[in-house]
């Protein structure tokens, strides 16, 4: 018996000896999904009811969608969004299953650009030395027992196979670019990716999309320990504050339980026993400033900045669009700018005082204190 099968038996989590033990003690993962979105979504209803946004869309492209589009774009026909991942079995189901027509899956492979070794020589964190040891997941407690969970079933898909995305394609491999030129006509305003390992390849494939003066935000998955891998969080930060993006959020991965093997869709475990991953997701928000100018010299219109306030709503940032409408003021009428900030103050309002008020009564409420 090796140490790790040691500590594992001498905290109760596993009988090494019985198939069906190692199985039955590992507390199963929990089915419900990471959520990021908000879901009181009051400017949102606003927008939708009051017909301000029409013959429009807020364009999302989430790169890495095997899990299927977040619920929330369903429910307003003002989003068109567009998915992709490598794993074809995952596309065909998330097709067979879709019933809104405002939401498309294709089965591709992200490659970087041809001339991806120039990004990465300008941007790659480069205060390493090659000799020192870095954690990853090879390194991981849970790679071990990931290979001996696999032996446990039989007729059963190698997780890593599932994981390498490169050897899962049956259609096109494609850059960001490709995509967005492609299938969203140059428009997209939000993009997820979450290609397990790889976000650094899929931005740098993305540069023109990237200099677009519509795309607003990014949540990109990312590693926070082993600088040599291609999802480096450092490298993405200093390529995406390159191009006028600021980092807003910034997430650890933890699972809802100190549990390994279970249902998610890979069956893929932590690296720890608290339950914290080595990866998590970061944020970025292109900076209001840019978008303020662009709109200020038509660059950009009207329903650009609506939707700029739609996806701060979708991603829970209502303080700091109240923030960017103090800030910002004229950028819409003053009635106007009055109503969205009692929208977005809303569900604070709720939250805290039990009623609805408006952003000036909570204000006074909060200044008097």
């Amino acid at each position: 018996m090796n140490f790790v099968d040691f500590i594992l038996k001498k905290l109760g989590l596993v009988k090494i000896d019985s198939k069906e033990n190692y199985e039955k003690n590992f507390i199963k993962f929990s089915e419900e999904k990471d959520k990021f979105t908000n879901n009181e979504l009051f400017y949102c209803n606003y927008i939708d009811n009051s017909k301000l946004f029409t013959n429009d869309n807020v364009y999302i492209l989430d790169i890495g969608c095997s899990e299927g589009a977040d619920e929330i774009f369903t429910k307003f026909n003002f989003f068109s969004y567009v998915g992709c991942d490598s794993l074809e079995k995952e596309i065909i189901k998330l097709n067979n299953e879709n019933t809104h027509k405002n939401i498309s899956y294709y089965n591709y492979t992200i490659i970087p650009p041809e001339n991806k070794n120039e990004f990465v020589k300008k941007y790659r964190f480069d205060h390493y030395k090659n000799d020192m040891d870095y954690f990853n997941f090879g390194k991981s407690l849970a790679f071990e027992h990931v290979e001996k969970f696999e032996k446990t079933r039989e007729n059963r898909s190698k997780i890593f196979g599932q994981l390498d995305r490169t050897k899962n394609n049956y259609q096109k491999s494609l850059t960001v670019d490709q995509i967005v030129s492609e299938k969203l006509k140059n428009n997209v305003n939000f993009m997820k990716i979450d290609i397990d390992g790889f976000t650094n390849d899929a931005l740098y494939g993305a540069s023109k999309t990237l200099n677009s003066s519509s795309l607003f935000f990014l949540k990109i998955e990312v590693n926070y320990t082993d600088p040599m891998e291609k999802d480096h969080f450092v490298e993405a930060y200093n390529y995406l504050y390159s191009k006028s993006f600021k980092l807003y959020r910034m997430s650890q991965r933890q699972y809802l339980h100190k549990g390994y093997f279970g249902k998610f869709i890979y069956d893929f475990p932590c690296q720890n026993f608290s339950g914290v991953d080595q990866q998590g997701d970061l944020i970025f928000i292109q900076d209001f400033d840019k978008v303020y100018t662009n709109f200020k010299n038509d660059k950009i219109t009207l329903n650009e900045l609506y939707k700029y306030f739609i996806l701060l709503e979708i991603l829970n940032f209502n303080d700091l669009a109240i923030y960017i409408l103090n800030k910002y003021s004229d950028i819409f009428e003053t009635k106007m700018v009055e109503n969205l900030k009692n929208l977005f103050i809303r569900k604070f309002s709720i939250s805290h005082f039990k009623k609805e008020l408006s952003y000036q009564e909570i204000k006074e409420k909060l200044d008097s204190k």
